[in-house]
């Protein structure tokens, strides 16, 4: 584990395991955080910092003049200073901001510019974009989360099963109105290759939503053992919801389950 290279460093940095960027780490030049590796930024300052090949990032401060996202990485921004975002069709960047606005036109050279507040800490960002077609790949993730209640059905899966689907039940608390949930937002978490489901109906009466995986799709992912999964999705004013269930896993090479 690299945790924060002292300062002053220039050039370019091809980094494929994790690093831990702080106060005081300078980059003067290009980062490239590669080949399932990982990035935390908690402040310091890098010049352009690049996420390639499967690797993820957490940007929590600092300072960045350039940050580009490409070929099946995912990047959380909380906080910090950013001036230029690219963020391509393989990427996947999740802004923890609220009150954002976009203006088309509004950026350096006539892009796009975004700007509003971390959620965080409510401290205000803008930042110039790099194309129009950023905008897919870009998520805003606004305050409150809600906590939903998750029961994936069944609670014991066997690995040997060749059953159709599992279901999926969610719970929102009492303000809130499960036919409100945005459909085609629902997934269990598994990034960056989440899981949607087959279908998805509202009970509005019992307040649940059942949502049926391919259980194929769903086996996939899992191993023996305890295991946790979370489900998110949104509401359809922006709201956003997440809840975990843990099931057991097994595999007995029978088809009881």
């Amino acid at each position: 584990m690299l945790l924060g290279v002292c300062p002053v460093q220039a050039g370019v940095w091809w980094i494929d395991g994790h690093l831990e960027i702080n106060e005081g780490d300078v980059y003067d030049g290009e980062l490239f955080i590669i080949d399932h590796g990982s990035v935390d930024m908690f402040g310091g300052i890098v010049g352009k910092l690049e996420t390639w090949d499967w690797s993820t990032g957490n940007i929590d401060g600092g300072e960045i003049d350039w940050l580009w996202t490409d070929d099946n990485t995912v990047v959380n921004i909380y906080g910090g200073t950013l001036d230029w975002l690219a963020c391509f069709p393989d990427s996947m960047v999740y802004l923890y901001a609220y009150d954002t606005l976009y203006h088309p036109m509004g950026g350096l050279y006539d892009n796009p510019w975004l700007e509003g507040k971390y959620c965080n800490d409510d401290s205000p960002f803008s930042f110039t974009c790099y194309g129009d077609q950023v905008y897919p790949q870009l998520t805003i993730v606004p305050e409150p989360v809600v906590d939903a209640e998750i029961d994936i059905d069944p609670d014991t899966l066997n690995l040997a099963s060749k059953g159709k689907y599992i279901t999926c039940y969610i719970r929102l608390p009492e303000d809130y109105n499960v036919a409100d949930i945005e459909p085609n937002s629902v997934v269990i978490e598994n990034e960056p290759n989440d899981i949607y489901p087959e279908l998805i109906w509202f009970e509005e009466q019992e307040q649940v939503a059942m949502a049926k995986f391919k259980r194929s799709d769903v086996q996939g992912i899992l191993e023996p053992g305890e295991v946790e999964l979370t489900v998110t999705g949104h509401l359809v004013d922006g709201t956003y919801f997440d809840g975990t269930d843990t099931i057991k896993v097994t595999d007995k090479g029978h088809k009881n389950n």
